[in-house]
């Protein structure tokens, strides 16, 4: 239990599907959420990794730790994408020193079609990209692959929210009324 104004953070890793729910634990008390936050870590992301890099899922999110030969490094969700779905996507991440790192509709590692670059610095950024998909691909996020100052460096990501913007499957259309 907590007191006013704290926070209180909670990790789950289930076995199965599950249910959350909030129970009071004494007698009759008025209780108010002002958020509720389930975030996916590391669940459903696939590692790529070359040479010696490595991708580990703290309790933080992802990091994407570059080998010292600045091998490629990055993970993908597979099966993201729809062929003509609007999506935006928004991104937080950083990194241990200044450079870039790349997003893309890929299948596995493989290219289909770049979402974007962003610039990384120390301190964590929200990035906001939009996408219209090409086909049933994944998301892939990974170092850019011409940056050559990412070698012994690691990017971290914090979260990775990708929302469906026509998200009925519909669109509606109006006629004329004269």
């Amino acid at each position: 239990a907590t007191t006013s104004g704290t926070n209180n953070t909670r990790y789950i890793r289930p076995t199965g599907n599950m249910y959350l729910s909030f129970y009071r634990q004494n007698a009759p008390v008025d209780i108010t959420f002002h958020s509720v936050t389930v975030q996916e870590v590391g669940q459903d992301w696939t590692p790529y990794t070359s040479g010696t890099s490595t991708v580990d899922f703290p309790s933080t999110g992802a990091e994407l730790n570059i080998d010292a030969l600045n091998s490629n490094v990055g993970i993908y969700q597979s099966g993201i994408f729809t062929l003509g779905k609007s999506y935006k996507i928004v991104l937080s991440m950083k990194a241990t020193s200044a450079f870039d790192a790349e997003i893309l509709e890929s299948s596995g590692a493989l290219l289909i079609s770049t979402i974007g670059a962003v610039s990384l610095t120390t301190s964590y950024q929200t990035f906001t990209l939009y996408h219209l998909g090409t086909g049933t691909y994944d998301l892939f996020i990974h170092r850019l692959y011409t940056e050559t100052l990412g070698a012994s460096q690691t990017i971290s990501i914090q979260s990775v929210i990708v929302q469906q913007l026509d998200t009925n499957d519909r669109w509606v259309t109006f006629a004329d009324p004269d």
